[in-house]
């Protein structure tokens, strides 16, 4: 388990707004999220991932909700293949490619 921040960056200094008090508007509770990746090609990834979120509004739609996640796991993807791409342009200078040394 790690006990250091997720891509390199703390939360100190993150400008975080306050709660929302606006009748309608809140903040979700994210307990969980975990991933599970498969490799099955050089170029093919298989993803599964399970979250504990609750969205804390009284009325949520199942679709809505799978439609939220679904785009929510798109982002999280991305956000990996992004991180990938600048770790294969610069193995030797990259937070990312540097960790990857370390723990293999």
């Amino acid at each position: 388990e790690y006990h250091e921040p997720l891509f390199g960056e703390g939360m100190e200094g993150l400008d975080i707004p306050s709660v929302p008090t606006r009748l309608g508007s809140g903040r979700m509770t994210i307990r969980n999220i975990s991933a599970k990746f498969n490799v099955l090609s050089p170029t093919t990834v298989s993803i599964a991932m399970m979250t504990n979120i609750d969205p804390r509004i009284p009325f949520f739609p199942q679709s809505l909700l799978d439609f939220v996640m679904k785009k929510l796991c798109g982002v999280i993807v991305a956000r990996l293949q992004a991180a990938a791409r600048k770790a294969m342009a610069d193995p030797v200078r990259n937070v990312h490619a540097r960790r990857i040394r370390q723990e293999a």
